[in-house]
């Protein structure tokens, strides 16, 4: 009889059925023991049956520190994966790539990490959801930017990420953010016609 194969974090498919155990049995022991430690055992041993779908918005109080760097990612997908009620390969697969390059992006803690190179990561990685898995996920009140479509149709605008991020930070100048409203106002007609034009 072969030796079945262990599932990896990032192999793992979430879906309502997904539960901490089985996100957890994808960890080594050493991580695990350091989560139950962390949170304490009885917290933990309650967790374990519950869907990760159940405990995904919290999920900023889980200790990230007690896993290797690719795991942490992997985690934090996986949470998102949850809250979205499942997020495809590609998108999970475009997420992690970014992360990979630039940890902070999902929260983890990077002390050389850049801020700039962090905001437009994060700004990749909204571009790696759908509309549909972006609707998923802003329906549980996370919603700090437009869709991925309208974000992507004012990179193009702007003329690239950076420039998308000048206009979104808070240190904006009158002229970044009137050129980004006026690139916002172009996407939102640009939308408006396709819909009608595709009978929406």
């Amino acid at each position: 009889m072969p030796t079945p194969v262990p599932v990896t974090i990032e192999g793992l498919e979430i879906s309502d059925s997904t539960t901490v155990r089985d996100i957890m049995a994808t960890l080594p022991d050493e991580e695990v023991d350091c989560v139950r430690d962390s949170i304490g055992a009885s917290t933990f041993d309650a967790l374990q049956g519950l869907p990760l779908s159940a405990v995904a918005s919290g999920a900023e109080g889980f200790p990230f520190e007690c896993l290797a760097p690719g795991n942490a990612i992997g985690m934090t997908v996986a949470f998102m994966s949850a809250e979205a009620g499942g997020l495809s390969e590609d998108t999970r697969n475009c997420i992690t790539a970014v992360a990979m390059d630039n940890p902070g992006a999902l929260g983890a803690r990077d002390p050389a990490a850049d801020a700039v190179g962090e905001s437009l990561a994060a700004i990749q990685m909204h571009l790696c959801l759908s509309d549909e898995e972006y609707a998923a996920i802003a329906s549980g009140g996370d919603a700090e930017l437009p869709p991925p479509s309208l974000l992507g149709c004012l990179v193009e605008q702007l003329g690239g990420l950076e420039s998308l991020a000048v206009g979104l930070s808070e240190d904006a100048d009158a002229d970044a953010a009137l050129v980004l409203f006026t690139a916002a106002i172009n996407c939102e007609e640009t939308a408006t016609i396709g819909e009608i034009e595709s009978g929406g």
